[in-house]
């Protein structure tokens, strides 16, 4: 049994590629895969102090989304994954958010990773994994926020078409919607203790969540010992939507 799960879970010249791994929740993936022996390739604006491949890149530029994807896909054409852990957020106080924050938003979030994805696998003849990164506001309402609930609501529609349409490829997409984690987006919020404790006594776990419990579920659902799961979302949230949106 041991022989066998460390089977499942090694890494060993596997290519992952992470979107957003130089913080958050995405740099927690990124040094567990380091420690399971991938060769992790990481895409964003600043490169972290780890032991990775790296590759610049702004995701407001579609552009350089694109150059940056074709440049990937060069050079490493085999035993891949792909963790799309990067998003952005602009909350604001505006009754109706602005047009330019929205498109941005929704840019950044879903429409430029399509173009990276696509870009990717191409010229790939069979097999690799896709995971998007969504959250638990793709299926709920986010006060104030309607472009990110929007961009991962999108997101998670995304990981369902491309699960088919990528199947004859034996490529398969699964999406993991995280709740409230302690991140550098989440700060402000965490921050508060008012918002906090009040978050915390909605969510049926009492708590929390920390980066490291949305980084095992992802790389589980990267590894062999997910190789059936395909099209699904995978929900991490310590059973905060259960309840749905706090009151």
């Amino acid at each position: 049994m041991q022989k066998l799960l460390r089977n499942y879970f090694d890494f060993t010249n596997k290519n992952v590629v992470i979107l957003g791994g130089s913080k958050g929740i995405g740099l927690t993936i990124t040094k567990e895969l380091i420690n399971l022996g991938a060769t992790v390739i990481i895409v964003s604006r600043t490169k972290p102090n780890l032991n990775v491949v790296f590759y610049k890149c702004d995701f407001e530029n579609l552009q350089e989304v694109k150059e940056v994807a074709k440049k990937i896909k060069k050079d490493y054409k085999k035993n891949w994954a792909i963790v799309n852990a990067l998003a952005i957020t602009i909350p604001s106080n505006e009754k109706i958010q602005l047009p330019e924050i929205f498109e941005k938003i929704i840019n950044v979030n879903l429409v430029n990773h399509y173009y990276f994805i696509s870009g990717m696998v191409s010229t790939v003849e069979v097999g690799g994994s896709i995971l998007n990164i969504s959250s638990i506001y793709g299926d709920l309402a986010f006060p104030g926020n309607p472009s990110y609930s929007s961009s991962k609501s999108g997101l998670n529609g995304l990981t369902r078409s491309l699960s088919y349409d990528l199947s004859k490829k034996k490529i398969r997409v699964n999406s993991l919607s995280a709740g409230y984690i302690k991140s550098n987006m989440t700060k402000k919020s965490y921050n508060n203790k008012i918002k906090r404790k009040k978050i915390s006594g909605h969510t049926l776990l009492g708590r929390w969540g920390n980066s490291i419990e949305v980084a095992m579920p992802a790389i589980f659902l990267i590894s062999n010992a997910s190789s059936y799961i395909n099209g699904q979302n995978i929900i991490v949230d310590g059973g905060w939507s259960v309840k749905g949106f706090y009151q």
